[in-house]
């Protein structure tokens, strides 16, 4: 062996390996509680750093979309019901709301959609839940909620549905126990059955078999393990046992395993045990029927069971697997609900709504998903914004504001063609008219702003503005963006510019004055400073030239 090899092989980190669990229940593995432990240590920051994935599922059409599906539910039970108790409010309850942006958007949405419909909002109670204290203390305090809290349509609460069975809303003080509620109660679930415990099964030879996992913790000796890093170090392995008697003590979960096992002579799927355990919660609160309005990652096709694979267990930095939603369609169907489904089954993203009542109740809901989720939904909105400019560089005004629209004014998508706007706005053949349409519409886009991510919205709509010469109406959202983000000399020396343009020449100079200070090669602020500070010289010498030449003109 050369002595380069061997200084290679002197250098080598050693691994360090320790076996966590053996040949346990999947649901019941060690990977659900680092994960848990992840949400509760991580809160928002799991998504203001961009490890857990969000705008796919909390955008503003998305929210859109589920506050019409919320108003037609809510709409057929008053016409199905025209004696319904109208002190008790339709509560819908988001669990796993996270950082909260979906509810925001939910709750906007349908702010404005029963203020169009003239029916006033306290018919709805939005209800916000998480695991982690910390992401209610944060939607307590945070500026998009307020002026919801304020009209008592929002509301929030701690919850585990796998260790409690009431929520105690931290606003208004009420409770939600079994039994408590009269009209049906809706859940919300976003990226969160994906996320709960799953029980892995195989099929060999028309025979159900549980598939247990073996977990090891493998890292380099000098890592620090965290639980925030160690589910990226965490290796699985499964293994088939068969099913001797009754895997559940739930009639209908047993039921669709065995109608799996007959189905396929080798399969492998999972059961959102978790995710069911959750609906079951949320349902007993009411007397009355259950909606169920959901996305996630997930297959709808059977086809995908077929032959014997491990789970794959998407990891990095948090974990998720693909739901099932073909069996939580038949967990629904076989209660006498219905189940409502993309026709797209072969969509690794998938929009679902369903109920423990009986779809003749629902004509509303039912014409709603059609339109909504059918027709051009969340999936169609996402592949589109996705895709629509990576084969267009150079995209025109007209398209860049059509997806705008169809977005709903949803920020992330104006940040996300906020060059392309500006670039389009300034050409010269720009026409004015439509240029003047574009700036009609920003406030919406700022109506929709929910500060979670590092994504200067406010300061790129001050940008376009400036753009367009309207430093006045530049000047509110550059302030905006001091107020969110922080004191950036980028925009302190754009305010600078700003109030120049305006001739408010001594706050200009207050503004280039801070930026000199804190960083004096910034740009050319040096010669702002000095061309503003002799402009303000200069129009005191004439001022002082002007009152001297009007009092020698006064009689004596």
């Amino acid at each position: 062996m050369s002595k380069k090899n061997r200084r290679q092989e002197k250098s080598k980190t050693p691994i360090i390996s320790k076996n966590l669990e053996t040949d346990n229940k999947f649901s019941e593995s060690i990977l659900w509680t680092k994960l848990r432990d992840y949400y509760l240590g991580m809160g928002a920051d799991a998504w203001k750093s961009g490890a857990v994935p969000c705008f796919i599922t909390s955008n503003a059409f998305i929210g859109f979309v589920y506050a019409k599906q919320i108003f037609a539910y809510m709409m057929d039970h008053i016409k199905l019901n025209p004696n319904h108790n109208a002190k008790e409010p339709f509560y819908i309850v988001e669990t796993g709301a996270g950082h909260g942006k979906l509810s925001f958007y939910i709750v906007k949405a349908l702010n404005e959609i029963l203020a169009k419909n003239k029916t006033d909002n306290n018919i709805f109670k939005y209800v916000m839940t998480d695991i982690a204290k910390r992401n209610a203390d944060y939607w307590l305090e945070h500026h998009a909620f307020q002026k919801y809290f304020s009209n008592e349509t929002l509301d929030c609460a701690v919850f585990d549905a796998d260790n409690e069975d009431s929520i105690a809303l931290l606003k208004s003080g009420a409770v939600l126990s079994p039994n408590s509620l009269t009209k049906p109660i809706c859940m919300v679930g976003n990226y969160i059955i994906d996320t709960l415990p799953h029980d892995a099964f195989d099929v060999i030879d028309n025979k159900a078999h549980a598939s247990l996992i073996t977990t090891d913790l493998e890292h380099p000796e000098n890592k620090e393990i965290t639980d925030a890093n160690i589910l990226n170090y965490m290796k699985h392995e499964f293994h088939s046992k068969p099913i001797e008697g009754e895997f559940y003590n739930d009639k209908i979960l047993n039921e669709i395993i065995s109608e799996y096992a007959s189905e396929f002579e080798e399969a492998s799927f999972l059961i959102p045990i978790g995710g069911i355990k959750c609906i079951k919660a949320l349902k007993a609160l009411s007397s009355g029927d259950f909606i169920l309005i959901s996305a996630d990652k997930g297959v709808a096709d059977t086809k995908t069971f077929e032959g014997i694979e491990e789970p794959f267990i998407e990891a990095s930095d948090y974990a998720a697997l693909m739901v099932n939603f073909d069996s939580i369609k038949r967990y629904f169907n076989k209660q006498g609900g219905f189940f409502l489904q993309m026709p797209e089954k072969s969509s690794s993203f998938q929009v679902v709504t369903a109920s423990s009542g009986s779809l003749k109740n629902y004509h509303n809901l039912e014409l709603t998903y059609n339109e909504y989720v059918e027709g051009f939904g969340p999936n169609d909105f996402f592949n589109l914004e996705d895709n629509l400019f990576k084969s267009n560089k150079s995209p025109s005004l007209e398209l860049i504001m059509s997806l705008l629209r169809i977005s709903r004014y949803d920020p992330h998508v104006f940040y996300k063609l906020r060059d392309h706007l500006i670039d389009q706005l300034l050409e010269d053949e720009a026409d004015q008219d439509f240029i003047d349409d574009v700036i009609a519409e920003l406030p919406k886009v700022w109506e929709n702003f929910f500060h979670l991510e590092e994504e200067d919205l406010p300061f790129e709509m001050a940008r376009l503005l400036y753009s367009q010469d309207k430093s006045k109406e530049a000047i509110k959202y550059y302030e905006k963006s001091l107020e969110y983000f922080g004191r950036e000399s980028a925009v302190i020396f754009n305010l600078g510019l700003c109030y120049q343009d305006i001739g408010e020449l001594d706050t200009a100079l207050k503004y280039f004055g801070e930026v000199l200070n804190n960083d004096p090669n910034f740009d050319d602020v040096k010669s702002w400073y000095k061309k503003v500070e002799k402009k303000i010289n200069d129009n005191h010498k004439t001022n002082q030239q002007t009152s001297l030449k009007e009092a020698e003109q006064e009689p004596a």
